[in-house]
């Protein structure tokens, strides 16, 4: 019996001390190691904890890099850094599991890892290194709230990924970090206050996108080629759009500049073929070139304020739909026009309640709008203007600078308010 334990022993001994000769290793000062290469014949690997009594707590640079036989690995809790370009390259690893105490994972860390298309990321993880797992087959991917600084390009060139949760403690999204990829629904937490260059370039996929309070600057190109994206809102907190930030985003149709931005930088929507509307704040003094060039379907440009510098000729240029609206008592302008290339119009409409056409008559509740000819409009209505709930009623445009807006009226309707607003 005691020579059959002897046995079980040796050959225990003997097999986890082949396992270990798989790997090189090197002592750090800590009395800790870092696996530094690899030798045995790949397929699903277990990195041991500890060798020789001595707990692994590096992946070292190029590790397994460049190794086609690797199809699994398993991280150990011991495990704190996972270094540069560990895994770069390896054509058929399919599926990674990341111990419970890695802190970091460096630049190019599964770089070009084709076949890898999920892994789990756990909640001790706070930095993601630049081109971590570029040109990687990810489909889908959750980064934890404890991540703080997500590096450059760290997804970038991922042609599968559709799916991307953003932990709620970044605060920048660095440059081109999802570009190249096919996310279709993107949520920025609001502790993000940047989106930095390219960030998001050439994601043609993307459908949705949702930017929070807290949010400062949109970066240069930061969502140019991004074809899907039909709308966009720019929270109040936004105070800088880089220069085309959202060129060639041809299914977008609406915009809102918000009040905090004082500049709208060249190119910002250059190309942007399906934008119909755009509302311009009262901040703004500046418009770049080409801002809103070749936005061949653009119609309605309204300015809450003083005319802005502009780009010259350029800046509307190819937008021969386009029509500037400007409100009363706003100056500059009297060359806007010659300056845009395209007409200025003021947009003054107003509801008379004074002329014989006001209020009930032949079951209908009535009154005129006028204002310049031709100008469109929208009658809203609410019936509580303590917390009002504006419902659109028509679209219309004032004909010779008038129109007669009716709809039925009911004697046991609760009170109605209306008011008129730009399309």
């Amino acid at each position: 019996m005691n020579r059959l334990l002897s046995i079980f022993w040796t050959l225990l001994l003997l097999a986890t001390m082949s396992a270990q000769a798989q790997f090189d290793f090197t002592t750090n000062a800590d009395n800790t190691l870092t696996i530094t290469g690899y030798n045995g014949p790949g397929g699903n690997v277990v990195i041991p904890s500890t060798i020789n009594d001595l707990s692994v707590t590096l992946i070292g640079v190029e590790a397994f890099a460049n190794n086609t036989n690797l199809n699994s690995v398993i991280i150990p809790d011991s495990v704190l850094l996972i270094e540069t370009n560990a895994f770069y390259t390896c054509l058929a690893l399919t599926n990674v599991a990341i111990g419970h105490a890695v802190i970091r994972i460096e630049d190019g860390a599964f770089a070009t890892c084709i076949s890898l298309s999920n892994i789990t990321l756990p909640d001790t993880v706070t930095e993601i290194g630049e081109d971590a797992f570029t040109f990687s087959g990810l489909t889908s991917v959750e980064i934890p709230d404890s991540v703080t600084n997500l590096g450059a390009a760290a997804f970038y060139g991922c042609e599968g990924l559709t799916n991307a949760i953003i932990g709620s403690d970044i605060n920048v999204i660095n440059q081109q970090v999802f570009s190249n990829t096919r996310l279709t629904t993107v949520t920025i937490p609001n502790s993000v206050y940047a989106i930095s260059e390219n960030a998001f370039e050439d994601c043609d996929r993307m459908n949705t996108l949702t930017l929070d309070e807290g949010l400062k600057t949109v970066g240069p190109d930061a969502f140019t080629f991004c074809s899907s994206l039909t709308n966009v809102i720019l929270p109040s907190s936004v105070s800088n759009i880089g220069e085309y930030a959202f060129e060639f985003c041809a299914a977008l149709s609406n915009v809102a500049i918000p009040c905090a931005i004082t500049e709208i930088q060249d190119g910002t929507f250059l190309g942007c073929t399906g934008l119909t509307n755009v509302i311009i704040a009262k901040s703004v003094t500046n418009i770049g070139f080409q801002t809103f060039s070749e936005c061949y379907t653009l119609k309605s440009v309204y300015f809450s304020g003083n005319a802005p510098v502009i780009g010259g000729l350029s800046t509307f240029e190819y937008d021969t739909n386009a029509i500037l609206y400007y409100l009363p008592a706003t100056s500059g302008w009297d060359d806007f026009s010659t300056n845009a290339g395209v007409p200025v119009v003021l947009w003054n409409p107003q509801i008379q309640t004074t002329d014989g056409n006001f209020g009930v008559r032949n079951n209908q509740f009535g009154f005129d709008i006028t204002g310049t000819a031709n100008i469109p409009v929208v009658v809203e209505a609410c019936t509580n203007m303590a917390i009002p709930v504006w419902v659109r009623l028509q679209s219309l445009k004032l004909t010779n600078g008038l129109f007669y807006f009716s709809e039925p009226f009911q004697s046991n309707a609760s009170g109605r308010f209306y008011r008129i607003s730009s399309p």
